[in-house]
């Protein structure tokens, strides 16, 4: 019986020792073998294709969203500018309108109101025909062709009656 025991404690050793050596030989001809090393390649690009693919799909993604916000920036920027040259145009055509008023104004008191004597009563005429004028003329443009005229006309001697036949316009 103890012999027994014995032998079969030694077959089960030897027969690990043998799996072992078997399983080292084994290994070291797949290691040597092309065709196997070839086989592992694909399968780790295969297995590795998903997660490749998924992080470029992410990058993508990412790049997409960091193009948006960009162009949203850019777009904003370029707003706020055009903008702000609006403003720009918008407070020069201001400026220009007050300035055609006020050079008008400024025509008709030279003139002495365009009227024949220096009543009150004709200068207030003159003033409320002057008002009409401003009040009528809501650009820029329309104020320049009528001091211009009107002061054409003024050269020429006939400035009362271009104020009238301008007020008879409106």
């Amino acid at each position: 019986r103890y012999m027994d025991a014995k032998n079969r404690k030694q077959r089960a050793t030897l027969k690990t020792e043998d799996n072992q050596r078997l399983r080292a030989l084994v290994d070291a001809a797949l290691a040597a073998d092309p065709r196997m090393a070839r086989f592992r390649d694909e399968d780790k690009k295969k297995r590795n294709a998903r997660r490749n693919a998924r992080e470029e799909e992410d990058r993508k993604a990412k790049d997409a969203q960091r193009r948006a916000e960009e162009d949203a920036k850019q777009a904003a920027a370029s707003a706020a500018v055009q903008e702000e040259e609006d403003k720009k145009r918008r407070q020069d055509a201001h400026k220009l309108f007050k300035k055609e008023q006020r050079s008008l104004k400024v025509l008709f008191k030279s003139a002495n109101y365009f009227a024949a004597g220096a009543s009150a009563a004709d200068i207030a005429a003159a003033t409320a025909k002057l008002d009409q004028i401003l009040a009528a003329k809501t650009d820029a443009d329309g104020l320049i062709a009528a001091r211009t005229a009107i002061e054409a006309a003024h050269a020429a001697g006939t400035g009362a009656a271009a104020v009238d036949a301008l007020v008879a316009e409106l």
